[in-house]
């Protein structure tokens, strides 16, 4: 099970503390307590399972969400969903390679933050595909 506060590092270097403000269900929303209640950074992590018997999918949903200062800019969000079948040969580490290697593509084929251009994150951002 996830704390409920969660602590990572922006590429910055720069810590943020997500502290856990909602949990329904299979959903939990986390906030940044470094940023405020009119423009405040979140994730949200939900599960869900799609289909029935052998078909059965289970889903998970990573979100990042930022809100601009000004109120006529919509929020930034930033989706990771997983969807691996419950029943077959897709295993948890098929799941962390697939997570990798997309990774890998956004940083440059190098997961250190110090050392990455981030030229292909750049690229898709400029709808290159």
């Amino acid at each position: 099970m996830l704390d409920p506060n969660l602590t990572v590092d922006d590429i910055n270097g720069t810590t943020h503390s997500y502290n856990l403000i909602s949990q329904v269900g299979q959903s939990s929303t986390r906030v940044d307590a470094n940023t405020s209640l009119a423009t405040p950074q979140s994730m949200l992590i939900q599960h869900k399972e799609e289909g029935k018997g052998t078909r059965v999918v289970d889903r998970h949903l990573i979100s990042y969400r930022a809100v601009s200062t000004d109120p006529l800019i919509p929020p930034m969000v930033i989706n990771i969903t997983i969807a691996k079948p419950r029943f077959g040969e897709f295993l948890e580490n098929d799941v962390l390679v697939g997570i990798t290697e997309l990774f890998e593509l956004l940083f440059d084929n190098s997961l250190s933050f110090a050392s990455t251009t981030f030229l292909n994150t750049e690229a898709i951002l400029r709808g290159e595909s």
